[in-house]
């Protein structure tokens, strides 16, 4: 589109150039004739016209060169930055797809130590229950041996009354 409509300016300047040579040569022969200064005036009017016209589409057609190489500049920056962007994204998702290996990674090893941790506490409270069981055994066994104490105790001093006794009654059967 841009070519096409430089095309077409360029073409619009070789004919108004065409048309200013033409203007000057009727001009020339005009010159000769009196009569036609006034259609001369007209004629150097419409060159001056033509002329500020043509300068006019020059430097519209340098406007737009410099706009056309400021998009293609553009242009190639976009890309440059889509390019980046890629890169950008290639790695994003790699570096995604390494961090959600490593948390499938650590939820299957946290499930394990959930595992563990369920079985080591099952084992706590198994010995807990042991333990206390076996507490409720050990007081069992000592209030066992401490009415054994009593016992020995009491038969002790029953055994040293009975001896006593015995003594005396022994004594006073043999007097």
């Amino acid at each position: 589109m841009h070519v096409e409509l430089e095309k077409r300016l360029i073409a619009d300047i070789r004919r108004q150039k065409l048309l200013l040579v033409d203007a000057q040569k009727t001009i020339a022969s005009l010159r000769l004739d009196a009569t036609s200064r006034s259609a001369i005036k007209q004629l150097r009017s419409r060159v001056e016209e033509l002329e500020i016209e043509r300068d006019a589409l020059e430097k519209w057609k340098r406007t737009r060169s410099a706009e056309g190489a400021e998009l293609e500049a553009t242009m190639k920056e976009l890309a440059t930055s889509r390019a980046e962007l890629d890169e950008r994204c290639v790695a994003v998702m790699r570096e995604k797809s390494e961090v959600t290996t490593r948390f499938e990674d650590s939820e299957v090893e946290l499930a394990g130590l959930l595992s563990k941790y369920r079985l080591l506490v099952e084992q706590r409270s198994q010995e807990q229950t042991s333990y206390l069981e076996l507490e409720k055994e050990l007081q069992a066994a000592q209030n066992e041996r401490d009415q054994l104490k009593s016992a020995v105790l009491f038969f002790s001093f029953s055994f040293s009354f009975l001896q006593v006794l015995f003594c005396f009654l022994l004594s006073a059967y043999y007097l």
